[in-house]
């Protein structure tokens, strides 16, 4: 704004030199068109040791400013919730608004009142609201707790209306509408006929107009424009994206699946409508099951949607550690309760494999970055269900994190090796501490980023090494290096990415013996 913005400057740009995760970095603005010899510092540890300081893994992830608000905050993280501080100017000292008890995820301003979500005695999440003149008087709950979790990664602002998006049987969302002078809610005035519909601010100081993205399992986003209290919707001018030919061909289930302790687990499946289940049939499975974030169509790539049109079965488990059935959900699959993710994941490829679908010689699996430990423990416990896996920058080795670049950063997710507890649970979730020699494994491709500053590349190497090692099934494990890359990616450019995705559906179909003459091809 006015030719400033904010920007953190880090300790190091190595990103295998480990560090005390955030304490050391320094958040400063700079002016646009100055020397940077002249930028001012906002937050560093000398300035605000308040929050600087912290060794549990708490970080400082950022600076929020309103418009016309006099205050300044600033998140302190710990994975999925926030500490919120607030000042009145960038001198004046730090106060607490929001402990991490209070379980806040993100906070918004409208007419000196703070909106946020809390998951404090609602899994599900609810909307409340603090008045910033009389702080001292208790939060106003504003949306209670619903049957259906909030998804408060998608919440959107525009001037007068906050968007509340929820999740209907883990998967499809809808949006109540909150308007803010008021705080009367509604349902969305706009059709949610899709998987996702997703709603994003164009111009939230001055009007209500939005950008509306709906999408599906088994076609493009499509984007329109509209205005709140307008029925009338527009194509969006600078991104329209034709229907896939081929799309009246699939057809998405949309199932739940026992899982070994008698837990639904949500499964979606998109599939050819005429395809046999003859138990013949390539299937990928893809998972994450971590921080509470849901698999959702912002997740799947459009490459499933080609393949499954060639007759391969494209599934996603939303396993527990996601966040698809509220915050229970993701309890439920983290530290001691982590084994729940990839015993649900298991549960999904043995149901396909009972119904048809596939059987344990078609059958891959793939999951990155954290759901690196739920792919790894899949084919580490159950190496019998599958043919192929393909962990992508994924965590595998989690017992030894903490001395990654990340350092303490995750242990509220993955668990701390200074509590006895949560060293046992990160033992049984570390990939690598479970393989063993002599057993059929599943052709592996183990992908890494040399320049990943959240999962360094030896958390997956050491894997890779040990399963080449140990596997007696004479499948290829197979360990490859981006040198250009960081967390997923690189700098080769959008060409070399769809070439690397080729790639590993290509490694995929082989090893599963997907037969290249079938009809759909």
């Amino acid at each position: 704004q006015n030719g400033v913005f904010y920007y953190v400057q880090l300790p190091s740009y190595d990103t295998h030199e480990a560090y005390m995760h955030h304490n050391d970095e320094i958040f400063k603005t700079h002016i646009i068109g100055t020397d940077t010899s002249l930028d001012r510092v906002l937050v560093s540890r000398q300035t605000s040791p308040e929050f600087m300081n912290y060794t549990d893994g708490r970080y400082l992830w950022e600076i929020i400013t309103f418009k016309d608000c006099s205050y300044e905050f600033a998140g302190v993280y710990q994975t999925s919730f926030a500490e919120i501080w607030y000042r009145k100017s960038t001198t004046a000292k730090w106060n607490k608004l929001f402990d991490m008890n209070d379980m806040v995820s993100n906070i918004f301003y409208f007419n000196n009142k703070i909106y946020y979500n809390s998951l404090k005695n609602a899994p599900n999440g609810s909307i409340k609201m603090l008045d910033l003149n009389n702080q001292v008087a208790a939060p106003k709950t504003i949306l209670p707790e619903q049957a259906d979790p909030i998804s408060y990664y998608a919440i959107a602002q525009t001037k007068n209306y906050l968007i509340v998006p929820l999740k209907k049987n883990g998967v499809t969302t809808y949006s109540k509408f909150i308007y803010l002078p008021t705080n009367k809610i509604t349902a969305s005035p706009f059709k949610e006929n899709t998987s996702s519909t997703q709603y994003w601010a164009v111009n939230m100081n001055k009007n209500d107009s939005v950008l509306i993205q709906r999408e599906g399992w088994t076609n493009y986003p499509q984007l329109t424009n509209a205005v709140i209290g307008s029925p009338k919707e527009t194509p969006d001018k600078y991104l329209t994206l034709n229907s896939l030919p081929f799309a009246d061909n699939l057809i998405v289930e949309e199932i739940e699946v026992l899982s070994y302790d008698g837990t639904l687990v949500p499964l979606t499946i998109i599939r050819r409508k005429d395809l046999q289940l003859n138990g013949n049939n390539v299937a990928i499975v893809m998972g994450y099951g971590a921080y509470g974030d849901p698999v959702l169509t912002n997740y799947f790539h459009r490459s499933y949607a080609m393949l499954a049109n060639k007759g391969v079965v494209c599934c996603l488990a939303h396993v527990r550690g996601g966040g698809e059935k509220g915050n229970n959900w993701h309890i439920g699959g983290m530290k001691q309760s982590k084994p729940n993710s990839w015993k649900d994941f298991n549960a999904c490829a043995e149901y396909l494999i009972a119904k048809g679908y596939t059987s344990a010689k078609h059958l891959a699996c793939e999951g990155a970055s954290a759901g690196g430990i739920l792919i790894g423990r899949a084919i580490t416990e159950r190496p019998d269900l599958w043919a192929c896996a393909v962990p992508e920058v994924g965590v595998l080795n989690v017992l030894r994190s903490e001395y990654s670049s990340h350092g303490k950063s995750q242990n509220d997710e993955y668990g701390a090796l200074e509590n006895i507890n949560e060293f046992f649970a990160l033992m049984e979730s570390d990939a690598l501490l479970h393989i063993q020699k002599g057993t059929k494994y599943p052709a592996m491709l183990v992908t890494t980023g040399w320049d990943d500053p959240r999962v360094n590349s030896w958390l997956c190497a050491k894997f890779a090494a040990a399963a080449q090692n140990a596997t007696a099934s004479n499948k290829l494990v197979l360990l490859k290096v981006n040198y250009n890359a960081g967390h997923f990616g690189g700098s080769a450019g959008k060409q070399t990415a769809m070439k690397e995705a080729a790639k590993k559906y290509a490694f995929m179909l082989w090893q599963c013996g997907f037969d290249k003459t079938n009809k759909y091809d």
